[in-house]
């Protein structure tokens, strides 16, 4: 299969685009394949430009990208085709970092 860098990207349909936060949200989590049931994937948000955030903790850093990509193409074949998928980022969870008082913030965009 041959893809063409210089293609415009796939726009979301109109029928997704329509389908409330919470439809939307439900829809992707009934998508997610029993394959990937085990990593614990959970939708966070899906906005209506195509894009969905999973939070998931045990996800294995070294299959991460794979797994990824992996439920992105699925997502992409069950729902619409523009569907990007994102993994949201998880604080600092380090102990000596808390006990030393440093603090690492975040900025979250929020599109919605």
């Amino acid at each position: 299969m041959k893809f063409d860098a210089s293609a415009d990207s796939p726009q979301i349909s109109g029928s997704y685009k329509s389908l409330s936060k919470d439809d939307r949200r439900h829809l992707i989590a009934k998508s997610i394949p029993v394959s990937h049931a085990k990593y614990g994937f959970e939708v966070v948000e899906c906005h209506d430009d195509g894009s969905v955030y999973f939070s998931c903790a045990s996800l294995p850093v070294s299959e991460r990208g794979a797994i990824l990509l992996d439920l992105e193409s699925h997502l992409k074949s069950e729902t619409d085709p523009a569907i990007t998928v994102w993994l949201s980022p998880l604080g600092d969870r380090s102990a000596l970092r808390k006990l030393r008082g440093v603090s690492i913030n975040t900025i979250k965009k929020n599109t919605d």
